[in-house]
């Protein structure tokens, strides 16, 4: 095998050995890669906001649900119960009252009429301002709803644009460091490239410069020639080794 081959050869099998390091830094940085994390957002979040707003919405204006209706009314069914039970009572007792005194006529019913209306226009207009208070606390509430819908809201699109800002820093900063590693792998690949085709290149050229010996006869030997070589080539060789002459002995030489 000459060494021009081996010179081959030695590139041939560089490249093969850069093809598998490329192939398997390929295989690495795709292992590599990050698995970015995605925004959670609780399935119960929106349903919860959606029933927030309607029912404030719905206290600001008004509608009241029936089981609720009571607070902001006046003048209630069970309001009512409770001045036909507070009546009665009075009427009952304004007339064992008239019997015991043998009381007759107008007067007793005026007696009961005057007792009913002392206990009732307190109680009615105190049931009014309940109603009120009722009414203001349903305003507050639905105003609270709404307001807390709004800030949870704008919470959230605040917290999903901060993710969504560092997912991209994230993915910059991937990317930066791929092309980074890329940039370092090409650099190791040129290096080696040219340390294998330089060491092919000189090993080529020192071959072809290289003197070449043939064997020779007796009679064909000649003065200033050694088995074949010149003179001339024993300057080239000493120039190229530095001074140094390789002795070769042959018949009729001198040497």
């Amino acid at each position: 095998m000459s060494w021009a081959m081996i010179g081959s050869a030695a590139i041939t099998a560089g490249s093969g050995y850069l093809a598998s390091k490329g192939d398997k830094g390929s295989q690495q940085g795709g292992g590599g890669r990050v698995n970015y994390p995605s925004f959670y957002e609780d399935e119960f979040f929106n349903k919860g906001q959606e029933d927030l707003y309607g029912m404030g919405t719905n206290f600001m204006q008004g509608n009241i649900p029936e089981y609720y209706k009571g607070i902001g009314e006046s003048g209630s069914p069970e309001f009512e119960d409770m001045l036909r039970l507070n009546t009665e009572d009075i009427e009952r007792s304004g007339f064992e009252t008239a019997a015991r005194m043998g009381t007759r006529g107008g007067a007793t019913q005026s007696n009961i009429m005057k007792n009913v209306r002392s206990m009732a226009t307190p109680l009615i207009y105190a049931d009014y301002l309940r109603a009120l208070e009722g009414r203001k606390g349903f305003l507050t509430d639905g105003t609270k709803m709404v307001s807390g819908v709004r800030d949870a809201g704008l919470s959230f699109g605040g917290q999903k644009n901060n993710f969504s800002l560092d997912l991209a820093r994230m993915q910059q900063q991937q990317s930066q460091f791929e092309a980074e590693q890329a940039a370092v792998n090409k650099k190791s690949k040129d290096a080696m490239w040219s340390s294998l085709i330089s060491g092919g290149m000189s090993m080529a050229g020192f071959m072809a410069g290289r003197p070449k010996t043939t064997p020779t006869t007796t009679g064909g030997a000649s003065k200033g020639t050694t088995g074949g070589v010149s003179s001339s080539a024993y300057g080239d060789m000493s120039q190229q080794y530095g001074g140094y002459q390789p002795k070769f002995k042959g018949i009729g030489t001198g040497y």
